[in-house]
């Protein structure tokens, strides 16, 4: 898959996130590109149309969790990029101290959206919006990335991510959607990892249930 390169009101839930252990911070600039599924398309009955392939991707600039409880900073980070240039993005200490990030808990869940609407001026345009099925989360990130041109933020557990096999480690982290892609196959979110900056891309189903054993935390913006 080629590369590809990111929201919560202050009435969310209290629930300390605590994130996943990283070391280092590795920046780099993600570009927007087209992903299509490897999988062989199979053959289609006489008279069916297969359905269009459909991507929207947008720009990141990513860079690695400083610390092990700094998800949530890096991920706004990484949202923030989207509307503004790279050399305007404040630090991840910086937007640690927005988001009131702390060790050893990290960040309260309802404090991630502040801390982005605070670094891209928005007043509260990043809210939580607790999403009830798979099809809300598919609408919301369609609306965000192909509509308004910005990622959102999820939160999962550190055991629990889309595309890996899931463990007992319930710590909570966060991460970013800043994309999608929808054949003839089904439907696929594309994710960011602050905590080792790499990407990845997962199954809307798959999805869905990381998300919902987050809490069903989705920080983005109401359709208007």
């Amino acid at each position: 898959m080629a590369k590809v390169r990111i929201l919560a009101s202050a009435l969310a839930l209290t629930s300390p996130l605590l994130l996943a252990a990283a070391t280092g911070a590795q920046a780099s600039t993600v570009s927007s590109s087209a992903v299509s599924s490897s999988a062989a398309v199979p053959a289609q009955p006489a008279g069916t149309v297969s359905a269009a392939a459909v991507t929207k991707t947008v720009k990141l600039v990513t860079q690695e969790q400083s610390n092990y409880y700094y998800c949530a900073p890096a991920a706004g980070r990484a949202v923030a990029s989207t509307w503004m240039p790279k050399k305007s993005l404040p630090s991840q200490k910086t937007i640690a101290g927005y988001m009131h990030t702390k060790a050893p808990n990290g960040t309260g869940t309802a404090w991630v959206a502040i801390g982005i609407n605070r670094v891209i001026h928005r007043g509260s345009y990043y809210q939580n919006l607790h999403p009830t099925s798979a099809g809300f989360v598919w609408n919301a990130v369609n609306y965000a990335v192909g509509k308004q041109k910005h990622a959102v933020v999820a939160r999962v557990l550190a055991g629990a991510k889309p595309w890996s096999p899931h463990s007992s480690n319930k710590t909570g982290h966060v991460m970013v959607i800043y994309g999608y892609h929808s054949d003839s196959h089904g439907k696929q979110l594309y994710w960011w990892d602050p905590a080792d900056n790499t990407f990845h891309h997962s199954s809307l189903s798959s999805s869905w249930t990381a998300i919902s054993k987050g809490g069903k935390n989705l920080l983005g913006f109401y359709p208007s």
